[in-house]
Order: C-alpha cells, then sequence, then structure tokens
C-alpha cells in the first residue's frame, strides 16, 4: 500500500488559512519513495480567500526559523490552482516497489491515506484550498482516506522522532513525520 504523508506551511492556523507551500512524501510500510515541494504564490492564494493572521506572520520571523524561512522565500512560487492540479498529479502517478522486466510487469501500489499532522490542521487546510479553488480532491483522496500522524505520535511517545532536514521545510517535515509513523507501525505491529 502507498501512502501520502502531507505537510502544509500557512500564514494563518484558521481552517481557511493561506497556504504558501505544500510538501508531502509517498511512502510504503518501510519505506519513502517520493517527494514532492511546491511554494505557492501568497498573493495569489489570498485571492482565492486564504486567510493571513498577524501572529502566524509574526511566528516566521522568528530567528529560530530562519533558515526555513530563506528555504521558503528562494522556493519558486506558483499560482494556486496551479500548486493544487499539481499536488493531485503527483499523487496520481503510479509508483511501483520492482522495475518492470519481462518476467514481472509493472505493477503500481494501491494508494492508502493521506496523512496530516493534526486531524484538524494539514488535510483540513488543505481541502480548503481545494474548495477555494473550485479544485475537486476526492478524484484522488476519499474523504475516508485522510489519517492523523499527530494521534499516531501522541499514542506512542515511546518512538524517538529524528529529524530529516530543515525543521518547516514542508517536505522535509512530511518525510521526518513519515519515517516516525513506519517507527511506530514497526515497533508495535502495526499494519
Amino acid at each position: 500500500m502507498l501512502h501520502t504523508m502531507l505537510d502544509v506551511e500557512t500564514l494563518s492556523l484558521n481552517n481557511d488559512g493561506l497556504i504558501f507551500a505544500i510538501g508531502a512524501v509517498k511512502f510504503t510500510k518501510d519505506k519513502v519513495l517520493d517527494r514532492f515541494l511546491v511554494g505557492i504564490d501568497p498573493a495569489d492564494a489570498q485571492r482565492y480567500g486564504g486567510h493571513i493572521d498577524a501572529g502566524t506572520v509574526m511566528w516566521w520571523f522568528d530567528p529560530e526559523r530562519d533558515e526555513a524561512r530563506k528555504q521558503m522565500f528562494e522556493l519558486p512560487k506558483v499560482d494556486l490552482a496551479s500548486a493544487l492540479y499539481g499536488f493531485v498529479d503527483w499523487c496520481s502517478q503510479p509508483i511501483a516497489l520492482d522495475t518492470p522486466t519481462d518476467e514481472v510487469p509493472f505493477e503500481p501500489l494501491p494508494l492508502g491515506s493521506l496523512w496530516g499532522n493534526g486531524a484538524g490542521f494539514d488535510n483540513v487546510l488543505l481541502k480548503s484550498a481545494y474548495r477555494m479553488a473550485d479544485i475537486d480532491l476526492s478524484e484522488v483522496f476519499s474523504y475516508r482516506q485522510h489519517e492523523c500522524y499527530r494521534t499516531m505520535r501522541n499514542r506512542f511517545p515511546d518512538v524517538e522522532f529524528e529529524r530529516v532536514g530543515t525543521f518547516h521545510n514542508p517536505a522535509d517535515d512530511a518525510e521526518s513525520q513519515a519515517r516516525h509513523l513506519m517507527a511506530i507501525c514497526q515497533k508495535h505491529g502495526i499494519e
């Protein structure tokens, strides 16, 4: 089964918060297979109704987030609709664990869950952005496929979290979260 771990960077904590970067990884129970990262033009996202909160904007100016902020500013930006369609396209691309040969044909892994860090955050903000842009995310992920990584993290605090890359780079955060979820599942025998 192929799962997707999502992480978004925003300028608000509201459900309709402005998303300015989407990061994700595709993973199986024991391997990260692909990464996705796209920057979104905040002015375009605001045009669709993305909410901006001064407290969240100021949070980004904390020196602790200098490297992540630098990476986000250097990330090429696209309009919101292009970013959202790009994410759907990336999610829809089939992946196989084995290289196809004459004896072993290409067999894509079935698409599993879309995991986010918080039952009320990443997935909710992404769905809200799709709704604002009038794009249907359910073609790729139905409401039944949305999962909460934070719940798993909180239920199994005995499994150490190891960071990959830069904190608050959404692709790095998504990979860190996916690797942690894999470790939780492996340690506790969860399929």
